[in-house]
């Protein structure tokens, strides 16, 4: 139950178990197109590749964003979640937070990752991470996550999409597609950088996700412009008087 069209769409990282499922399933219709064309990363190619329809609505949480808020965001159709915290200092409060917003997003069956912390999502055995430029390369949390789960990379340019692709990244986030209240250092660098990022991205058959800035009154132009497989929220869905409202006008 929780995210609409998708449901019930099998990620494979949302657990160890949805894991071998999946390559069960691969093992039994003979399905090999875990490789893909180009330069494929440092992925193994047994695995089975990110389902790029994770990204259609991608939802960052920040302070705003309870608990409950977080189910009638699932409920509405939200399609995947990372967990941004850049105010809890203590790293056994991260994990405590980050392990109560794993337990929602595990019973809506959507995927869960943290930013940054490689070692919080290690912890609570999220389906992966998202890294900023400023973080760890994307080379070293695949070494220690391993190729089961999920890393993605922020890209504000073509050439570092094809750096992110190389070091084996699922999808890169590209933005700001606008200016923003929730990351206040972001560059933007508008929906036709976003775009280009998106041309370099479908060259390299890798799913990119649009960010920065994006409101219920943007979504539709941010996803027909930029051509990304999804939009990533913050405020617009955490702030909302009406979460699901705010959530079904962003599908």
């Amino acid at each position: 139950p929780g995210h609409g069209p998708l449901n019930p769409l099998p990620f494979y990282a949302a657990s160890a178990g949805g894991l071998s499922a999946l390559n069960t399933d691969r093992s039994s219709s003979g399905d090999d197109s875990g490789s893909s064309g180009g330069d494929s990363g440092s992925r193994g190619s047994t695995e089975r590749p990110f389902d790029r329809r994770a990204l259609r609505l991608y939802l960052v949480t920040c302070d705003a964003l309870t608990e409950d808020k977080l189910r009638d965001a699932l409920a509405a159709g939200v399609t995947m979640v990372q967990m941004r915290d850049k105010t809890t200092v203590s790293t056994r409060e991260m994990i405590a937070k980050a392990r109560a917003m794993k337990r929602v997003c595990d019973a809506a069956g959507v995927p869960f990752i943290v930013n940054d912390r490689v070692d919080v999502a290690i912890a609570v055995d999220a389906c992966g991470v998202h890294l900023g430029q400023s973080d760890a390369p994307c080379s070293f949390a695949r070494a220690l996550l391993g190729p089961g789960k999920i890393v993605g990379v922020s890209a504000r340019t073509p050439e570092l999409a094809s750096e992110a692709k190389r070091d084996g990244a699922d999808y890169v986030g590209s933005g700001a597609c606008f200016g923003t209240e929730s990351k206040g250092d972001a560059k933007v660098i508008g929906l036709e950088g976003v775009r280009a990022v998106a041309e370099r991205c479908e060259a390299l058959d890798l799913p990119v996700v649009a960010i920065g800035g994006i409101t219920t009154e943007t979504g539709k132009r941010a996803r027909e412009e930029t051509r990304a497989d999804g939009i990533a929220v913050i405020s617009c869905v955490a702030n909302a008087p009406d979460v699901a409202a705010a959530v079904r006008a962003l599908l």
